[in-house]
């Protein structure tokens, strides 16, 4: 009896690190506390991969793979399998959803969910060139959609010898959204963004090519 409360334990505490959390606890106890739910890591078309531990979800372990074809699944998901493992059966209610708009072909509007359960997501912007307040504008406008908490960065401090005037500049469209600066290279900052992720939230980078996403991601 002891080695099976251990192992339920052990269960828990995997899914807290994968991001588990009072609300979807409380979309499974409606369901009934069917299977062993899964966090989707990656969609393929057709399939699903998903872990239930965090050597699943970092590549260390074989992941969870299972069929999703006629189920709405987007990275980040909490997905709960079929009695035979081999297909996505259901999708716990999302507290975020960062939706591509609509596109009409034809009469049909379709929107694609690309990324849900979404805590914290940072919109990424680099020093070294002017940054844009109206980009900044429609990320704005993404996050607060989606249910996400945004955070403002601004990288690359280490190319500027005063980063604060483009900072304000930011500030001004931000909405009372925080403005951070930061550098991946010399680490400034980083403490910061890190500390965002307590408590087993989920972080996103969003930003466009070259303004530093993986660099900070790495550090």
């Amino acid at each position: 009896m002891m080695g099976t409360v251990e192992s339920m334990r052990d269960v828990a505490n995997e899914r807290d690190r994968l991001g588990w959390s009072v609300a979807f606890e409380a979309a499974w106890n409606e369901l009934g506390r069917p299977g062993d739910p899964a966090r989707v890591t990656r969609l393929d078309r057709g399939w699903s991969t998903a872990a239930r531990t965090f050597e699943q979800a970092v590549g260390n372990d074989e992941p969870v793979r299972l069929r999703n074809i006629g189920a709405d699944v987007a990275v980040g998901d909490w997905i709960v399998p079929s009695d035979d493992g081999e297909r996505v059966e259901h999708v716990l209610d999302r507290t975020s959803a960062f939706t591509r708009r609509a596109s009409f072909d034809g009469m049909r509007a379709v929107s694609h969910t690309l990324a849900a359960n979404i805590d914290v997501v940072y919109l990424i912007h680099a020093l070294g060139s002017p940054p844009s307040p109206r980009r900044l504008e429609r990320e704005l406008v993404l996050a607060f959609d989606s249910g996400a908490d945004p955070i403002v960065v601004l990288t690359k401090t280490d190319l500027v010898g005063d980063p604060e005037p483009a900072r304000e500049a930011l500030v001004q469209v931000a909405l009372g959204v925080p403005v951070l600066l930061a550098s991946g290279i010399t680490g400034d900052g980083i403490d910061a963004i890190r500390d965002a992720a307590s408590g087993n939230r989920t972080l996103a980078f969003l930003g466009a090519s070259g303004v530093g996403k993986s660099t900070l991601i790495n550090a």
